[in-house]
């Protein structure tokens, strides 16, 4: 491949990778007041303060994440549910379906 094609392509995934960033970093802000905790660990992984979240901006910051910020390790949000667990799950929460609305009648 010629080294030129190999840059713009670098350039491209940058680009997509500092958007992808940046999203994930106004999004999380509406995840915050249903899950507060994911969005602590976002923070850390983006490594921004929590308190950088607000006040809300009206429009969106495309560089709140500037070029060349650095972010932490990627790790897991949410636990692996085993099968064992969801089996449990649907015993427990899974209710039942009336024979007038079940599908092989």
């Amino acid at each position: 491949m010629d080294s030129l094609i190999d840059a713009d392509v670098m350039t491209a995934g940058f680009t997509v990778l500092h958007l992808a960033l940046n999203l994930v970093r106004a999004l999380i802000v509406l995840i915050e007041p249903y899950m507060p905790s994911v969005t602590e660990k976002v923070c850390e992984q983006l490594n921004v303060p929590r308190a950088s979240l607000y006040p809300i901006k009206e429009h969106w910051d495309l560089h709140a994440l500037p070029a060349g910020h650095v972010i932490n390790r990627a790790l897991p949000l949410f636990a692996r549910i085993e099968e064992e667990t969801l089996a449990g799950f649907r015993r427990r929460f899974g209710g039942t379906i009336p024979s007038v609305h079940r599908a092989d009648r």
